[in-house]
């Protein structure tokens, strides 16, 4: 996830699926988020995740530039984003060329999808 940041362009709104591992990935970051001005979308289906995500991103004050969602990745709506980030959960994804169809309908013309 570190080096995926260091990619985006200033003011990049950006997607991002299977919170787990991202959220506390995102906030060890957050100055380079603020800094970067970019803007994340965090969506998972374990609702224990996303919880435990909400209280980090609450306890961090980064609510302003950092929201996390309980949604799966098949329903989901929103965007248009810069970006789409899956962590690795992307290959256990019961069908992961839907996932990558439904979210390159998200994606801004120029945008990336990247895991």
């Amino acid at each position: 996830m570190t080096s995926s940041l260091f990619q985006w362009h200033h003011h990049s709104y950006i997607l991002t699926y299977d919170v787990t591992g991202t959220a506390a990935a995102l906030l060890n970051n957050d100055e380079l988020l603020r800094r970067h001005k970019l803007r994340v979308i965090g969506v998972d289906i374990d609702a224990d995740y996303v919880a435990r995500a909400q209280t980090l991103i609450a306890n961090q004050n980064a609510g302003d530039h950092v929201t996390v969602l309980n949604e799966s990745v098949y329903d989901y709506v929103g965007g248009p984003f810069d970006a789409v980030y899956f962590s690795g959960s992307f290959m256990l994804m019961p069908d992961p060329e839907k996932a990558l169809s439904h979210v390159a309908g998200m994606l801004k013309k120029d945008g990336t999808a990247t895991w």
